[in-house]
């Protein structure tokens, strides 16, 4: 797989502008940095010594980064680039879009060295995949269930369409949830696996789709063009989300990026 590169920097900045505007309060997403490595390991003596400081090479490092949409979770990222954060610890970065139940297999067969799906990442750790995740944004996901203006509760999704990132993807373990606490069986909706949140948006508005998960800016959007958020999968699951996942291999075997690339990021959400 070839993830294609995320590069138009009037994407990002018009999601910035659309959150400002809004200025609605972010439910229990606040950041959260999460060191999930252990003692023994890379984070704790680099980050304590020279917090902000980095010898640069003579040529920056190469650093791809594979985000999962266009939220707020992910800004930090192009915040990091645009402030020249990942420049300063000797690192130049390629920030790629991909579908986020991809990309542990792009972790692992090397075609990212971070990913920024670890909610997925937990998951697949959990069935045995050597990945890890060194760093979370939020303890709680940001996602709604946004669902068309005819549509009222959970319950009348029964035999509706619910479209998600990708079969096994943190969005779909979340609708999932939500229709289970909502007494509804999982196996009476349709789960169509259409990609990043903005392409099921799209779906959503062109009528393909009754349902599906949404996270800010697009909650906002949607509520306002008439759509309803019936659901809050923080409400019902609880996971990390946003942050930094790699292959167990990036990080037994270099551990100067995994600390580079981090202390870039936290710079950009102080």
């Amino acid at each position: 797989m070839s993830p294609a590169l995320l590069d138009r920097r009037g994407d990002h900045q018009s999601l910035i502008n659309a959150i400002v505007a809004r200025r609605k309060p972010v439910r229990k997403t606040g950041w959260i940095a999460i060191v999930l490595l252990s003692a023994s390991s890379i984070l704790l003596p680099a980050v304590a010594e020279n917090t902000f400081c980095a010898e640069q090479p003579a040529k920056p490092t190469p650093v791809r980064i594979g985000i999962v949409s266009r939220s707020t979770l992910d800004m930090p990222f192009y915040v990091a680039r645009e402030r020249n954060f990942f420049r300063e610890e000797g690192l130049e970065p390629e920030i790629i879009l991909i579908k986020a139940n991809l990309a542990v297999q792009a972790l692992l067969g090397g075609s990212i060295d971070f990913g920024t799906a670890t909610g997925t990442a937990v998951s697949a750790i959990v069935n045995g995949a050597d990945v890890r995740v060194v760093l979370a944004m939020s303890d709680a996901p940001s996602f709604d269930l946004i669902v068309q203006p005819s549509i009222t509760s959970v319950q009348q999704l029964r035999g509706k369409k619910i479209g998600v990132a990708g079969i096994g993807g943190l969005t779909e373990i979340l609708a999932r949830q939500i229709l289970i606490a909502n007494h509804v069986p999982p196996e009476q909706v349709t789960f169509l696996p259409l990609g990043a949140s903005d392409v099921t948006y799209v779906s959503l508005k062109a009528g393909v789709i009754e349902a599906t998960m949404l996270q800010i800016p697009q909650t906002f959007m949607a509520q306002d063009e008439g759509f309803r958020k019936i659901a809050s999968g923080g409400d019902v699951y609880r996971i990390i989300q946003g942050g930094l996942a790699a292959a167990k291999t990036t990080v037994s075997d270099r551990p100067e990026l995994v600390t580079k690339t981090i202390r870039a990021t936290l710079r950009a959400v102080r």
